[in-house]
């Protein structure tokens, strides 16, 4: 449509680019997107409909929203991966590693409870934070006692 405006097209082509997975670049000039007599913000077409200033706050907040789910996202795996490396070897870690991957769990855990982690890591994360020496007390003796193996990586005790 020759009427959209340029911010009305900015902010549909981020839109786009953000909730697709696969992207294909075509040169033509059509726009499959319009509805009828509509433009991109439900409103009818106007060349002073949208300006740059409110395609730019809304862009930043949808850009906003889904970079602070990959964030947390990463430092939720990140927490686990430093859960992991403590399980790896209980009381074998010396202590400058022990130290850094429980101050590595303590600065992200509020990130990492709050994120899709799974169970098992939040929980261990937590334990870690409070006492290493009760996480690797559980850790250890864990082996014969069936009903905390959902609460610790069971592939880690193998």
């Amino acid at each position: 449509d020759e009427n959209i405006t340029l911010c009305e097209d900015l902010l549909c082509v981020c839109r786009c680019m953000l909730e697709s997975k696969r992207v294909v670049y075509l040169d033509l000039p059509k726009y499959h997107y319009n509805m009828h007599n509509q433009c991109y913000t439900l409103a009818p077409f106007s060349e002073s409909k949208m300006t740059a200033l409110d395609a730019f706050s809304q862009i930043k907040e949808m850009i906003a929203g889904t970079s602070r789910k990959a964030v947390d996202a990463f430092y939720g795996l990140f927490v686990g991966i430093n859960v992991s490396l403590m399980a790896l070897d209980p009381g074998g870690l010396n202590k400058e590693t022990a130290s850094l991957l429980r101050r590595n769990i303590r600065n992200h855990l509020l990130t990492c409870l709050r994120s899709s982690a799974p169970l098992n890591i939040k929980l261990n994360s937590v334990l870690i934070s409070l006492s290493p020496g009760l996480y690797y007390f559980i850790l250890t003796g864990v082996r014969g006692v069936k009903g905390l193996r959902s609460i610790i990586n069971p592939e880690l005790l193998k």
